[in-house]
């Protein structure tokens, strides 16, 4: 006489093999996700790494946040091609363009990173920087990137970086997306004087005293190019830093469901909406002075108690 499972006896089966997967499943994806953000640390620990090389090579100043235009004014709200020349549109690829596209600090510290993979955000969503990119002339391969620059650190000296292992260098503070082919820097300097080669006044640099345009006072200008939804936290509800010192560290962050508010100076924003950003921080450091997003700014001590002005802004 042949044995077989009875018909409960399958059920029964199915209903175990059910609630392990139940309760297997929520774990795997955490333990994909805890995964993800161990390989963004280490990625970003070595743009940390490269931007402490560039410094050494550069006499202990920090990359350019953006490119200067072949007419001599900086180009702080300009989405540089990345890397330099992968597609040929009658301006991009030629001499001046290149240069440009070459200061840009994605680009510059690509000879010690060696590796345009490295600054993706694993899992984010991709989109193309400037769609009309991919109509032109095709001359490389293009890059995505999924962290930003500080620009508030454009041609700055590390000596001027007080507590080095509180600034941020670069960030995944894009949200939880890819430009693809392209590059912006976030925050950035408003960088309305003439570019001198070496970024001295009356050129960009940061200042957060100056209380005039003639004493180099640039203020600080944010952007947010990723699609709309977008969320704010890369993993595990946060974002990912590499400091000047260039050490990485992961960062909470209190985006959540429907509006969230905060009132800590070392996240980047105060309000979100369904997990993405929509207010930042500023700080001034006397009433005449300009605004910069307090998480970034350079002489920042992870405190409140050294801002005469903290303004939560849309």
């Amino acid at each position: 006489m042949k044995k077989a499972f009875t018909l409960i006896e399958l059920l029964v089966v199915i209903a175990i093999i059910a609630i392990l997967a139940a309760i297997l499943f929520p774990v795997f994806a955490q333990a994909k996700l805890a995964a993800k953000k161990t390989v963004a640390i280490s990625n970003m620990k070595q743009y940390g790494i490269a931007g402490a090389m560039y410094l050494a090579d550069n006499d202990d100043h920090f990359m350019f946040g953006f490119g200067a235009r072949p007419t001599g004014t900086w180009g702080y709200t300009v989405i540089h091609p990345y890397p330099a020349g992968w597609f040929d549109d009658g301006t991009w690829a030629t001499p001046g363009r290149i240069v440009m596209a070459n200061e840009h600090p994605m680009n510059s510290v690509q000879p010690y990173v060696k590796n345009l993979q490295l600054s993706e955000v694993a899992g984010g969503t991709m989109y193309q920087g400037n769609p009309p990119d991919y109509t032109a002339t095709r001359l490389g391969t293009p890059g995505n990137v999924g962290m930003s620059y500080n620009g508030y650190l454009h041609s700055l000296s590390s000596s001027a970086v007080a507590y080095p292992s509180n600034v941020p260098m670069y960030s995944t503070s894009m949200g939880l997306a890819n430009m693809q082919g392209r590059a912006l820097t976030s925050p950035a300097l408003r960088c309305d004087q003439p570019a001198n080669a070496d970024g001295s006044p009356p050129g960009c640099i940061y200042s957060a005293s100056a209380t005039s345009s003639a004493d180099g006072v640039n203020g600080g200008v944010w952007f947010w190019p990723a699609p709309a939804g977008t969320q704010a936290a890369t993993y595990s509800g946060g974002i990912v830093v590499a400091r000047t010192d260039s050490s990485a560290k992961f960062i909470h962050i209190s985006a959540g469901t429907g509006d969230t508010y905060n009132t800590n100076i070392l996240e980047p924003w105060f309000h979100y909406t369904n997990g993405g950003p929509v207010g930042i921080r500023l700080c001034a450091e006397n009433n005449s002075s300009s605004y910069y997003a307090c998480f970034f700014s350079p002489d920042q001590d992870g405190t409140r108690t050294m801002w005469s002005s903290i303004l939560d802004a849309h």
